[in-house]
């Protein structure tokens, strides 16, 4: 977000569960932001963190937008993106008006002088636990039940799905042509392998000599 660091602290995290990892080196940063309308404008120290969280689904249709609507109250966040600012219950609570609206469909609007904010459930189907990352990527990617057994879902990819086979044959011809070779030996060696993108091939030299002196007595 192009912020300039003014100097560093360090904070160990205290995560739920109890868990606490190592004391880390954070830059800290002052971060000037504004309502939306230009009404109000503050700033606040803030701690940098490369990823602040994991990704977080985009909000979608339902009742609670149609009542939000209703009520007058705007919801300018609807894409799916990166976190880039978290604000902690140090600096939350001076920015609470104190207007409150609990929607029938379950969550709560909270009024803060940057703006509304939604919080609690939306009154979906409950999804159970082991189904939750599972549909949360679903809907990200709006993928069909087919993808979850594609190889390509895994970034495995036939190369004959994206080139056809005179392609393949042009360029596995100009590979050889261009790393043939005569060796030491005499013999013609050439490179391998041919198709694109592909880690070397290692030789296994260390484990052919050890499988060579475990069958010599």
């Amino acid at each position: 977000m192009q912020f300039e660091s003014s100097c560093k602290e360090k904070l160990r995290h205290s995560l739920f569960g109890g868990t606490c990892n190592d004391i880390i080196n954070h830059d800290v940063f002052t971060v000037f932001l504004s309502k939306t309308d230009g009404t109000y404008h503050c700033n606040f120290k803030a701690l940098g963190q490369d990823v602040i969280c994991g990704s977080i689904p985009p909000v979608v249709e339902g009742e609670w937008m149609q009542e939000l609507r209703e009520n007058s109250i705007s919801f300018s966040d609807k894409n799916d993106g990166p976190i880039e600012i978290l604000i902690g219950a140090d600096i939350a609570g001076k920015l609470m008006t104190g207007g409150f609206k609990l929607l029938a469909s379950g969550p709560a609007a909270i009024d803060t002088k940057l703006g509304w904010t939604v919080l609690g459930k939306n009154g979906m189907r409950e999804i159970s636990d082991n189904s939750t990352l599972l549909v949360t990527s679903m809907l990200n990617k709006e993928a069909l039940i087919s993808d979850l057994w594609s190889l390509d879902a895994l970034g495995i990819l036939d190369p004959s799905e994206q080139k056809n086979k005179l392609e393949l044959q042009e360029e596995a011809r100009d590979h050889f042509l261009s790393t043939a070779k005569v060796n030491e030996e005499g013999r013609f060696q050439v490179s391998l392998p041919w198709l694109d993108n592909h880690l070397p091939l290692k030789d296994n030299y260390d484990l052919a000599v050890k499988r060579l002196d475990s069958t010599v007595k």
